[in-house]
């Protein structure tokens, strides 16, 4: 079975923030309404953006 891990096993990065993982909230096949501020979803995108997926 997959272990639920706080970091990355390669790099040490976490990989959540604050309190949004599976083990707070489990997955569910109720959906959720959870809005996002378009302005602060663009400033995340914008580095990526221009990355090859394999480099995502």
């Amino acid at each position: 079975m997959l272990e639920l891990r706080p970091t990355c096993e390669h790099c040490d990065i976490r990989l959540w923030k604050g309190e949004n993982f599976l083990g707070k909230y489990p997955a569910s096949s109720v959906v959720k309404h959870r809005p996002v501020v378009a302005e602060e979803h663009v400033a995340f995108a914008a580095p990526m953006k221009d990355l090859p997926p394999e480099q995502r």
